[in-house]
């Protein structure tokens, strides 16, 4: 949106720019040069490599295409670019000109980077911005409402708040770049429109909102609009915090449901759709179509009301409390009262397990980014995170790898000094 109009013709240029490259870089005297360049191409262009990474089980709940080309990816766009101009300037015959040219082609990428690099040599941060920020956390250590804070922010210092106002986030950074799939998914639909981005507020356990106010990245308008939809609570020169209506603290209990059984990112807008009516989405399968709180289902995306009824909006979603002395991984909730499903809005991620009256329940996956389990309301539940064999065997393997590494060259390099 908003680019300019010769944009997609560049991108197709570069597109092909990219299989010359893997020509270029195939040896001529390689036998069938020509048939490795272009297989070496078709994987290139139609293997999608970050969907294989998603199948290894460090990367399966990361973002991977997101995280890997954003960060990760950069330096390879680099290598890629250095490559190019390499081959390139093989092409020119004589040497001096060479040389001017890769100094022209380094002194022109130096020119076009300059706007992002020109922050590294600005003063720094006003300490009136950490003065005002450390008087918003002293206002959130005793705000009445218990929850999350969610930051409009591209200053990392906000993610000093919960040590200093003793409140979880809700994202961990400004451009989500290491956030659950499920969650970042969610997340990503609620900006949509205001009635879905309230919502999602409420059922993440965000009670907050910090407003970077001087902040470059939020924008007038944005803060605009956040103050037309969310109160004011706390506001001085720098920092605004803005109230959530009805937030739902960290757990709830949600007595009518839909069900699904896809978590693709296509149910996240019937996922807060359904929120907005009291209705907790549900990946499970199976159920009768008379299970009590059932309203309808999922199906490609869209909500559709159980056979023979009209959909209708659920009871409301009520907080259930968390009790004290708990962990970050390990949480448990008051009896909630009445059957339905506990909703623990904390990310969803597989290793989490949850107990209820000393015997196991089944974790479910709720509303695309959280866990769910059904409750009979009478009894306490923990939801407790329990890392899988393999976690503690890639340290200690990582760690034992860096300690030979580190006697190797303690042995070696004494006994080869020249």
């Amino acid at each position: 949106m908003g680019a300019a109009d010769f944009t997609p013709a560049m991108a197709w240029f570069l597109l092909g720019a990219q299989v010359w490259v893997i020509f270029q870089l195939v040896p001529r005297e390689l036998l069938g040069w020509r048939w490795t360049a272009a297989g070496l191409s078709l994987v290139y262009l139609l293997v999608p490599g970050f969907r294989l990474l998603e199948f290894l089980p460090i990367y399966r709940n990361i973002r991977a295409p997101f995280d890997f080309y954003q960060v990760t990816g950069s330096i390879c766009v680099i290598g890629a670019v250095a490559l190019a101009a390499g081959v390139l300037l093989e092409k020119v015959g004589r040497a001096f000109l060479r040389r001017g040219l890769a100094a022209a082609f380094v002194l022109l990428v130096a020119v076009d980077v300059a706007p992002y690099a020109r922050p590294l040599f600005q003063e720094r941060m006003s300490a009136a911005v950490w003065r005002d920020f450390l008087d918003a956390q002293e206002f959130l250590k005793t705000a009445p409402e218990p929850g999350r804070v969610y930051a409009f922010s591209g200053r990392y210092f906000y993610l000093m708040t919960p040590w200093l106002s003793g409140r979880p986030l809700a994202a961990e950074a400004f451009n989500s770049y290491l956030q659950q799939r499920g969650a970042a998914i969610l997340q990503a639909s609620a900006f949509l429109n205001d009635e879905r981005m309230e919502s999602y507020f409420r059922v993440a356990g965000v009670s907050y909102l910090l407003v970077d106010k001087t902040d470059p990245d939020t924008r007038p308008e944005m803060q605009a609009k956040l103050r037309g939809i969310f109160p004011v609570v706390f506001e001085n020169e720098n920092i605004a915090l803005l109230g959530v209506k009805n937030p739902l603290g960290f757990g709830f209990l949600a007595q009518d449901f839909l069900q699904t059984g896809s978590a693709g990112p296509e149910t996240a807008i019937a996922a807060i759709g359904g929120a907005e009516y009291n209705l907790a989405m549900i990946q499970t399968s199976g159920l009768a179509s008379d299970e009590p709180g059932l309203r309808g289902k999922v199906v490609d995306g869209c909500i559709a009301a159980s056979e023979g009824k009209v959909l209708e909006g659920g009871k409301a979603f009520s907080r259930v409390p968390r009790r004290s002395g708990g962990t970050y991984q390990k949480v448990e909730f008051e009896p909630a009262g009445e059957t339905g499903w506990l909703v623990f809005n904390e990310a969803w991620h597989p290793d989490w397990i949850a107990m209820e009256g000393g015997e196991r329940r089944e974790v479910h996956r709720a509303m695309l980014a959280f866990s769910g389990v059904q409750t009979s309301g009478q009894s306490s539940v923990i939801f407790e995170f329990r890392q899988p064999w393999w976690y503690g065997v890639c340290v200690w393997t990582s760690l034992v790898g860096w300690a030979a590494v580190l006697l190797f060259l303690c042995l070696f390099f004494p006994r080869h000094r020249s």
